[in-house]
């Protein structure tokens, strides 16, 4: 059977990400291997969730630096090479085109939506852009 969270094509695309880069870390060697993650904020915690789960189903250990988009930049550009991002899409894009990421090794893994709630009895704003 498969647990709840593992049944989201984001969530099987994140884990399957930590697992690639448990295999090709450790090639060859039977030892558990460390995965390093760069997050900006807002995934970080998500996949701070999903990571615990695969230490446990893996016994690899994940590390996380969880920074602002300037700060994960100037990590990249420093020569830190970590074994998964996790970023906006634009900013993958990006660091991709200046090579700093694996070409063609993007995968989405989730989107984020906005809300507005307006007070009852005030007027609506225009949210048109």
């Amino acid at each position: 059977m498969i647990a709840r969270w593992q049944q989201s094509t984001a969530v099987r695309a994140l884990y399957a990400a930590m697992l690639l880069a448990a295999s090709v870390t450790a090639a060859g060697t039977s030892v558990a291997a460390d995965i390093h993650v760069f997050s900006s904020g807002a995934p970080a915690d998500v996949a701070k969730l999903l990571a615990a789960r695969f230490e446990q189903d893996t016994g690899h250990r994940v590390e996380f630096t969880v920074a602002n988009l300037a700060g994960i930049q100037r990590k990249l550009a420093s020569g830190e090479t970590p074994d998964i991002v996790l970023l906006p899409a634009p900013v993958v894009d990006t660091l991709q085109k200046a090579g700093a990421l694996r070409p063609g090794s993007r995968t989405d893994v989730a989107r984020v939506g906005v809300g507005v709630v307006i007070r009852e009895g005030a007027p609506l704003p225009d949210l048109s852009t």
